[in-house]
């Protein structure tokens, strides 16, 4: 398991180290652009190569989780 933040995020996605994945949407955005999940990188770079095992709605946030395809 590993914790952190977009730039730790952002290594492990780049290393091709991450089997599965939790994120957590709010339903607002911090600031006018948002903050990135993954420094430098879009989010499609993660889920694009993993397959969804569905969501849930924790009040008004969304808990999604993802595994390796």
């Amino acid at each position: 398991m590993v914790e952190g933040g977009a730039t730790v995020a952002a290594s492990f996605v780049e290393a091709d180290l991450v089997d599965e994945a939790v994120l957590l949407r709010a339903d607002k955005t911090i600031g006018k652009e948002g903050v990135n999940a993954l420094e430098g990188m879009p989010l499609s770079a993660l889920t694009g190569k993993m397959t969804s095992r569905g969501s849930e709605k924790l009040g008004a946030d969304t808990l999604e989780t993802f595994e390796r395809a």
